[in-house]
């Protein structure tokens, strides 16, 4: 699970855009980038390392990871029985 949150996160900490990131950049210029909403925002404003800000990041993809895993077990449980 580590290595699924950290793959998933390391691509938002990436400095260099690639893939579709860099497809919006070259079509629709930088400046989309600063108008981007994100409903995280309001509640993690407060972050100004980048290393603090990955360490959340795994942590909440680890978090989001075991909460699914933990529901879809306990709903085959809940089947079989």
């Amino acid at each position: 699970m580590v290595v699924i949150a950290v793959g998933f996160t390391i691509g938002f900490l990436s400095e260099n855009p690639d893939g579709l990131e860099r497809v919006l950049i070259d079509y629709y210029g930088e400046e989309w980038l600063e108008n981007l909403f994100s409903p995280w925002i309001p509640f993690l404003s407060w972050i100004t390392n980048d290393y603090v800000a990955g360490i959340i990041g795994v942590i909440l993809s680890i978090t989001v990871l075991m909460g699914t895993f933990y529901l879809i077990t306990r709903l085959k449980k809940k089947k079989l029985e």
